[in-house]
């Protein structure tokens, strides 16, 4: 359930487990029941901008408001090939939610490397296409739902574009990594080149 007290909790967690300290923050906003045009209400806009910009913006303003982000962090927020060019149509809100999360990012690896607080702190956006996961297979149309299903039996494959949980893992964790350190405000893609961001 979405809510406007995540950020504080997730505040308070910090504080209580890890001396309100944090080196590396994922961004997987995900809130993505899809929806076609015409079939929208005023509650479900409020979902999607809630559970994919809002809360968003909200963490990240708390953690640097408190001074949580330390020098040098790592910070990759997840972002979408629908944030360029929707798959099908029923993700045009949730794709329109990534591409704020893209601006966001650029606008975020300016502002936390410029800070003396958090000199040093990288900003990506790990844009990724179809992954095998539990929501793909439960929400895709059948010929994607397929395909992940295929990856997960015989493993990924770069000519068909679905990726196992892992092959995105294995970016991430290139992009938390101190190899990472001259990489920011960058949409960095794991889509396996479907599609190519240059």
């Amino acid at each position: 359930m979405l809510s406007l007290d995540s950020p504080r909790l997730i505040k308070e967690a910090l504080i209580c487990h890890f001396e309100g300290k944090v080196n590396i923050v994922i961004n997987n906003a995900a809130y993505d029941p899809m929806r076609a045009m015409g079939t929208l209400d005023d509650a479900y806009v409020q979902n999607v901008l809630m559970g994919n910009t809002h809360a968003l913006v909200m963490l990240m303003d708390t953690l640097y408001a408190h001074n949580m982000i330390q020098p040098n962090s790592r910070i990759v927020s997840f972002s979408s090939e629908s944030g360029r060019k929707i798959p099908f149509p029923e993700m045009y809100l949730v794709g329109a939610t990534k591409a704020t999360m893209e601006a966001l990012t650029r606008s975020w690896a300016d502002i936390l490397g410029g800070s003396p607080t958090t000199t040093g702190t990288t900003v990506n956006a790990l844009l990724v296409g179809a992954t095998a996961t539990d929501g793909l297979l439960r929400k895709a149309p059948t010929v994607f739902r397929q395909r992940a299903t295929d990856a997960l039996q015989y493993g990924s494959n770069l000519t068909d574009g679905v990726a196992l949980p892992e092959d995105i893992a294995n970016v991430a964790g290139l992009l938390v990594s101190e190899r990472a350190n001259w990489v920011t405000g960058s949409v960095v893609c794991a889509n396996g080149g479907k599609l190519k961001i240059l």
